[in-house]
């Protein structure tokens, strides 16, 4: 059974009310996602927990950040994690769908861990299956909706299943997101790549950056390169 809490060196993160807990792949994507000297406006997608929202807000020390999530329980519990946290001043906690949000200034960043698993069987847990799957918001309203709320020089991030990225790749470019780097995480070297962190920006690019990132070693110890990713966030 999970944990109810997950304690990071400068916040903690309650969980018992968000279908969706905190996994290892989250916490990649919210240390490695570039973050542009003076980035002010962040949106977190679909926040759950709250800890994208977080995370960034302890590396830009000057953003503002709102955090949409569509299930009641899960934006209560995100809200009470930033309120606990150094950084509620700087974080604003939006229960809602982000389809209907309209914001007044267009975003720097916008992240999102998304629904995927676009064909698998669905959850008998509602709020699970919301989380996880393609139910109620499908790709391409997702990403022509994340389009328009960019500035014009602002970037995505997008965590993403390595099969699923390959179903989004096209869909993104025909709403004017074009991919500029990549990161494919695997969980130990012999494994095949299992997610993808793409981040996608408004301006095409002849060539994007691509890395990849191995979590342990093959004595089942965590990487060298993980453990200099998350050493700001783990204990």
């Amino acid at each position: 059974m999970s944990n109810t809490w997950f304690r990071f060196r400068h916040f903690t993160i309650e969980q018992d009310h968000c279908a969706m807990k905190v996994t290892t792949d989250a916490c990649i994507q919210g240390a490695w996602t570039p973050v542009v000297q003076g980035t002010q406006r962040i949106l977190d997608v679909g926040t759950g927990t709250g800890l994208l929202s977080l995370m960034l807000a302890q590396r830009c020390p000057t953003a503002h950040i709102s955090a949409i999530e569509i299930d009641e329980p899960a934006a209560a519990q995100a809200a009470i994690n930033a309120q606990n946290s150094p950084w509620h001043q700087r974080i604003e906690v939006i229960h809602g769908n982000i389809l209907e949000h309209t914001p007044e200034t267009p975003y720097d960043l916008i992240v999102c861990n998304p629904p995927f698993f676009t064909d698998s069987l669905k959850n008998n847990q509602h709020n699970k299956s919301l989380a996880r799957h393609n139910v109620s918001l499908t790709i391409d309203k997702l990403l022509q909706k994340m389009a328009t709320m960019l500035c014009a020089d602002g970037y995505c991030s997008l965590l993403l299943p390595a099969i699923e990225y390959a179903r989004w790749q096209p869909i993104a470019r025909q709403n004017g997101l074009y991919k500029t780097q990549l990161l494919h995480v695997r969980h130990h070297l012999h494994a095949p790549v299992k997610r993808v962190v793409a981040i996608l920006g408004k301006q095409p690019t002849m060539a994007s950056a691509a890395s990849l990132l191995t979590i342990k070693d093959e004595a089942g110890q965590y990487t060298h390169h993980f453990s200099h990713l998350m050493q700001d966030f783990y204990l």
